[in-house]
């Protein structure tokens, strides 16, 4: 795991360029401060710079740069390619046989040898992003690993072309950073991140999941690249479910098993210690009960709770760790730990970024730093698996409008929707009928219910439910439209059609744009090393061709539903204890930290004098939603919660 970053300078433009890549590179010493290198031989217009976070063959043999032995390919690379060993062996089988050392890059290259890169890419399987030089074809290509683990931005700035694992480090080339995308602005306050390619800045773009970028060395300054994609996420779903598995539902939990473990094996191979961060909930504690069946000795698992309750699954990761016999850490975060993590996110977070369980994911990647380098976590078991309850909502709720079940359900659809303005507001004051029968967070179930049953179309709800504000206009100090998150076609207007599209918006969309980067960042600004099994490429596959009842079960007349079905069934043979309990989420009372610790913090980012200095928003419309929380309303906690996120990040980074 590390950092890259770089340029291509086409018309000289740059002076000191040794200079601008140290710089580049000092920026990025969070995510490697093991190593440091650069690649840089005038007078080709290219320049890399590299820090590394050492995990395989930490040896001076696993120096980044790396050329490859025909001096054909030069990399810098941020990541892990799991199945380096296998490839190593079919390398060797063909004939290859002199090796430096044991590390995944130098594997790499050697395929980039032997195949080209376009073939190369696509048999990799990791998490990886970077930059790869083609001396002898003069080309510069930008990657990306399919799932999007890793990050890359690129964008031409003063006639340089600058890449970088961090919009941080591109401030080295130009004398000024181009300004702020005014529809990123609008698209952040909505979803509290910025979707797709476009990054917060105008001109600066993200390397898309699956791609290849490429533009020739001596090209025209503010080329575009050409594109090449091996592995879309949407087209391989589609691809994948047109090719269901013919499997009977008893062997479908004994598959995943199967799958999970292959996945798990492949990412515990390391240099330094590894861990599993455990949550209480079921991915993670089936990622931990295989490594620890797989390595055969007691791993380390780590926990973070809250002393709040609805907050805290410390009880149901401690259970688990029992269980599996795992040396078990835990962490209760204070509301010091709270202070002190808010503050320094516009540090972490280069772009501004408004999930509010940020908090808690830094804090659980400093405490697990301390102890390894390596951490195991569930991340993306929900999108693959069929995990979120929305999901199952969406599909139930606008199969039933859409699917010509007759009038009946028209008029019940007219009636939900006339009557919700008026539910919300009883239910919210009545918060313990909301919360009978064990369901968590109900006032965040409500309002999703809401926005859900007010929706006017199938794209609407689906936007609706991943979305923090549907209208920040009253927010905005420019009226704009904001960014479109990515949106797939429509399938059959059947449940199972519905659940199919929503599931592959939620991976291409949410867990890239939102989840991914909120582990990304938090922990590399620590030099931890997450990996993802749930993300796997083959697992991935295989479950976009289950059934769609191994994912989500629906009840009588589908007004209940079980979702992830398959890990829940697997999940009772390995840790029964969170089989069925209801998912909670990484979430963090942020409307309580809010009107508490955090208050002075958030009032001076608040303030009309902050709000104006950064231009970005209108401080009517901010000092409005800022006394409707202090007032006792949480209902704007999320929108609050992306306004300070916007704010401390223009102070910091403008």
């Amino acid at each position: 795991m590390c950092g890259v970053a770089g340029f291509l300078d086409p018309s000289a433009r740059v002076r000191n360029a040794r200079g601008v890549l140290d710089r580049m590179s000092d920026a990025l010493h969070h995510r490697g401060p093991d190593d440091s290198g650069v690649w840089w031989q005038p007078p080709l217009p290219f320049g890399l710079a590299h820090r590394r976070l050492a995990v395989i063959d930490p040896t001076p043999a696993g120096h980044q740069p790396m050329a490859s032995e025909t001096g054909r390919w030069v990399i810098g690379w941020n990541g892990e390619v799991y199945n380096a060993p296998e490839l190593r062996i079919e390398l060797e089988r063909a004939g290859m046989r002199r090796w430096r050392g044991h590390s995944d890059t130098e594997v790499m290259l050697a395929t980039l040898d032997a195949w080209g890169i376009e073939r190369a890419v696509d048999r990799w399987r990791g998490m990886f992003a970077g930059a790869v030089v083609d001396l002898e074809r003069r080309l510069l290509h930008l990657i990306r690993d399919g799932a999007g683990k890793k990050p890359m931005v690129w964008g031409w700035i003063d006639g340089v072309l600058g890449f970088a694992s961090e919009l941080r480090a591109l401030r080295a080339i130009g004398r000024a950073m181009p300004p702020v995308h005014d529809g990123a602005v609008a698209a952040f306050l909505r979803y509290g991140c910025v979707p797709g390619e476009q990054t917060i800045l105008r001109g600066i773009f993200r390397v898309p999941p699956g791609a290849l970028l490429s533009w020739p060395l001596e090209g025209a300054v503010g080329a575009e690249p050409q594109r090449m994609e091996w592995w879309n996420p949407l087209r391989v779903a589609r691809a994948c479910e047109s090719k269901p598995l013919a499997i009977d539902a008893a062997q479908i939990p004994r598959q995943l098993q199967e799958q999970i473990d292959a996945a798990v094996a492949r990412r515990l191979r390391s240099d330094v210690p590894v861990g599993v961060c455990l949550s209480g909930g079921i991915d993670s504690a089936l990622i931990a009960a295989s490594a620890a069946r797989l390595t055969g000795s007691a791993i380390h698992t780590f926990t973070l709770g809250f002393d709040i309750e609805g907050f805290d699954e410390s009880a149901a990761a401690q259970s688990t760790a029992r269980v599996i016999g795992s040396k078990h850490a835990l962490r209760i975060a204070t509301s010091a730990d709270v202070i002190a993590a808010a503050t320094r996110l516009s540090q972490v977070y280069d772009e501004p970024f408004a999930d509010s369980s940020q908090i808690a994911v830094l804090l659980l990647s400093e405490f697990v730093r301390g102890s390894v380098t390596v951490a195991l976590s569930g991340d993306g078991g929900d999108e693959v698996l069929g995990g979120y309850e929305r999901s199952a909502a969406i599909a139930s709720w606008w199969s039933a409008r859409l699917g010509g079940r007759g009038w009946v359900a028209t008029v019940q659809a007219d009636f939900a929707r006339r009557m919700m303005p008026v539910l919300v507001p009883l239910l919210r004051r009545a918060p313990r009928l909301i919360g009978r029968g064990g369901i968590s967070r109900p006032q965040e179930k409500l309002e999703k219910l809401s926005a859900l049953v007010r929706s006017e179309s199938l794209g609407a709800a689906i936007d609706a439910l991943s979305s923090i504000d549907v209208d920040s206009s009253s927010l905005l100090a420019k009226s704009t439209q904001p960014l479109a998150r990515l949106q797939d076609a429509d399938d059959a207007i059947t449940t199972e059609g519905i659940l199919r599209r929503v599931l592959r918006e939620e991976f291409a969309g949410q867990l890239i744009d939102d989840l991914l980067v909120k582990v990304d960042r938090a922990s590399m600004s620590v030099a931890l090393e997450v990996r993802s099994p749930f993300l796997d490429r083959d697992l991935v596959e295989w479950a976009w061709r289950l059934p769609m009842d191994a994912k989500v079960r629906f009840g009588h007349k589908q007004r209940s539903f079980v979702c992830k079905w398959a890990a829940r069934e697997l999940a009772r043979s390995v840790c029964p204890e969170v089989a069925d309990l209801p998912k909670m989420g990484f979430g963090v009372p942020i409307a309580a930290w809010l009107r508490g610790p955090l208050r002075p913090w958030a009032e001076s980012l608040l303030s009309r004098s902050a709000v104006s200095r950064a231009g970005l928003l209108r401080a009517e419309g901010v000092q409005s939603l800022w006394q409707r929380l202090l007032a006792g309303d949480d209902s704007p906690r999320h929108q609050v919660w992306s306004v300070l996120m916007l704010q401390a990040w223009s102070e910091r980074w403008r």
